[in-house]
């Protein structure tokens, strides 16, 4: 069988993250598929037309070489199955690669809900928020609920709305992160489906030409958080450039490990000071003002202010102990950050 390097690519390319020991290749209608499964989420991607009936596993470091050199080499990798092994031929070039263990096989869950619009790009706001701490439990995952996306380390916050059409409404799941990760990669719009075992699929339907994804994930166990009591509202805030106050804290601060951010509201702007100096970000609408600045881990106020691409935000915070918040005026993304003690 003779796979055009560019579709070995794209296939494999889309469920690398979750390649855990080994790939599925195989044929179904046709279409050659690409699975790959790791903590609890199965990623599927296929595509092409016309493919004989074909069934293998290999190893991660054989599926990972073999996508290096369709990358190299180009033109087709032609496979065939013989002796417990998948032989392969790019040019001159010949492998032959055991078969591996089969993968568990993704469960099937119906996706006939359409994706919020904005989907992919919610995750992708939210993500930065997510805990690394595997002993944090849910919040190692993204929250998805009616109206939003919304992740915490227990330090920050980042929610996004993205309104689901579940039923009932008031559905949420926590996803892991892998599964968030994913499906923002995709970047497309396309279906959700949930089943009463904790499971979520996102399903991307590609048109003739384009990779087709599926993504199913077994939801986080636990409560997440009351994410809504951490409010923004009544605080001191003025509205600012948001590329301007990026600018001004990343040139003018080295964002180590400990890189702190002092933030001040004062007279309509705000002053940042930083070890390496102070400036002023000059603002509109001011609500209030604050005389005790606000200590920031300068790495999170950066990442929220590039987790949104509006032209303004709303900064606001209580004087000297915080937490500051980071507002899109259309209610589209809100970044809370607690301040240092």
């Amino acid at each position: 069988m003779k796979i055009p390097s560019v579709l070995y690519t794209a296939l494999t390319d889309q469920i690398r993250p979750a390649i855990d020991k080994s790939v599925r290749y195989r044929t179904r209608d046709g279409r050659l598929i690409a699975t790959a499964f790791t903590e609890g989420v199965w990623v599927e991607a296929s595509g092409g037309a016309g493919f004989p009936a074909f069934d293998v596993t290999i190893a991660k470091n054989h599926a990972v070489g073999l996508l290096e050199l369709a990358k190299n080499q180009g033109g087709d990798l032609e496979m065939e199955l013989a002796d417990h092994a998948l032989r392969v031929r790019s040019g001159q070039a010949a492998f032959s690669f055991p078969f591996a263990d089969e993968l568990p096989e993704a469960p099937h869950v119906a996706a006939d809900e359409p994706s919020p619009k904005g989907f992919a790009s919610a995750l992708k706001q939210v993500i930065p928020a997510v805990s690394s701490d595997p002993a944090r439990g849910v919040l190692c995952g993204v929250l998805l609920d009616e109206e939003n996306v919304v992740a915490t380390d227990g330090i920050r916050l980042h929610r996004a709305h993205a309104a689901r059409n579940t039923h009932p409404p008031e559905t949420s799941i926590t996803v892991p992160l892998l599964w968030a990760k994913t499906v923002a990669k995709i970047n497309k719009d396309g279906c959700l489906g949930s089943d009463r075992e904790g499971r979520i699929m996102f399903v991307f339907d590609g048109k003739e030409g384009e990779v087709s994804v599926v993504v199913v994930g077994q939801a986080l166990e636990g409560t997440y958080p009351d994410w809504s009591q951490f409010s923004h509202e009544g605080v001191p805030s003025v509205v600012v450039n948001r590329q301007t106050l990026l600018r001004t804290i990343t040139t003018s601060a080295a964002l180590g490990d400990n890189a702190e951010v002092e933030v001040v509201l004062v007279e309509g702007q705000i002053g940042v000071k930083t070890a390496a100096g102070a400036m002023l970000v000059p603002g509109r609408d001011a609500s209030g003002s604050s005389e005790k600045p606000i200590k920031l881990d300068g790495r999170f106020v950066v990442a929220a202010l590039e987790s949104t691409t509006v032209d303004e935000v709303r900064f606001g915070g209580l004087e000297g102990f915080g937490p500051a918040s980071i507002a899109a005026l259309d209610g589209s993304f809100l970044a809370i950050v607690c301040a240092r003690r």
